[in-house]
């Protein structure tokens, strides 16, 4: 049996220490709570008084689970999440449909067609929320068991991310530090001479320079390019 992935770990949620008892897991400590209040707290997550829970134990479990992998919240959890995708898809249709109709008129105007890129951008980005909200709505009907499954591997993930140690995440911070430096090289020799010297140009590939293949890919048209990239990365 080939290697798991580490948030699959048992290990790396704690052990339970309320005997079985319900509770919530926060900031690293368990609180005795009935199943009832944990309940009602779901309800009115959307209260600004109110804690998320996202961490419970109880039941009989001898570690902490999320709260997609309790069978006993999982009719309020459907409901919770029934009424956000509804929410979702009203949003995100309307913005998806107005920035439509902005990218239409914008193609339709020659003198303006200039300006469509950033329309364009949050058209797509709508439209994509539009349509994951869709999808998960209808995994959530049609395949429960499914859904919470990956909800649950999503917190499980997040834990196991917001755990690891710095020294564990030096390749994410340098190949970021990495972009960031090239980009002041582009800069300092100046952005046209870069591209022709490190763009992807498949003819010159071809020639005899591939290592434009990896340059290519790391270059950065502008200071928001590279903002985005990074913010992601």
């Amino acid at each position: 049996m080939g290697p798991t992935a580490p948030w699959l770990d048992p290990d790396l949620l704690p052990e339970a220490s309320l005997g079985g008892d319900w509770g919530v897991h926060w900031h690293g400590e368990s609180h005795p709570m009935s199943l009832d209040a944990i309940l009602a707290s779901l309800r009115r997550e959307d209260a600004k008084d109110v804690a998320p829970i996202r961490w419970v134990e109880g039941d009989g479990a001898s570690r902490v689970r999320p709260i997609q992998e309790v069978p006993a919240l999982r009719p309020i959890l459907a409901e919770s999440h029934e009424k956000a995708f509804d929410q979702a898809l009203a949003s995100e249709g309307r913005a998806t449909l107005l920035l439509g109709a902005v990218c239409a008129i914008l193609l339709a105007v020659p003198l303006l067609r200039s300006g469509i890129f950033l329309p364009a951008i949050f058209f797509l980005q709508s439209l994509a929320g539009y349509i994951e909200a869709r999808r998960a709505r209808r995994m959530l009907r049609e395949d429960p068991d499914r859904f919470f499954l990956q909800r649950a591997l999503e917190a499980r993930y997040t834990l196991w991310l917001a755990s690891s140690r710095p020294r564990e995440r030096w390749r994410v911070y340098a190949f970021a530090l990495a972009w960031v430096l090239l980009f002041l090289i582009q800069v300092f020799v100046g952005m046209d001479d870069a591209v022709a010297r490190a763009a992807l140009v498949k003819p010159r590939v071809l020639a005899g320079e591939p290592w434009r293949l990896l340059t290519g890919t790391m270059l950065h048209g502008n200071l928001m390019h590279i903002f985005m990239n990074v913010s992601a990365w």
